[in-house]
C-alpha cells in the first residue's frame, strides 16, 4: 500500500503497530514533524546535522544514540530524548 501522510501522522502509525519504520525513517520523520508545512521545512533544509549512530541493547530493549540525543525503541511508541 502506497500513502502519501504528514510525518505525524506516519508516526503515529508506527507507535499503533500498524507500520513498521526503522531508527532512520522514525528520526527522519520525528524532525520533520515540528514543521507546519512543507515551506517551513523547506526554509529550514540548510541546517546539516550529522548523525553518527551508536546502538545500545538492554535488558529495556535496543536504543540508538546520536549527539542530538537517543531513540528509545523497545516497546512502542518509540520515544526520542533530546540531549
Amino acid at each position: 500500500m502506497i500513502a502519501w501522510v504528514r510525518p505525524a501522522e506516519a508516526l503515529a502509525r508506527h507507535a499503533a503497530g500498524e507500520w513498521t519504520l526503522y531508527p532512520p525513517t522514525w528520526i527522519t520523520l520525528h524532525q520533520l514533524s515540528v514543521f507546519g508545512d512543507v515551506a517551513a521545512a523547506v526554509a529550514a533544509s540548510g541546517i546539516v546535522q550529522l548523525f553518527r549512530t551508536r546502538v545500545l541493547d538492554s535488558d529495556a530493549g535496543r536504543a540508538f544514540t546520536w549527539d542530538q540525543g537517543r531513540l528509545e525503541a523497545g516497546a512502542l511508541p518509540w520515544r526520542f530524548i533530546e540531549t
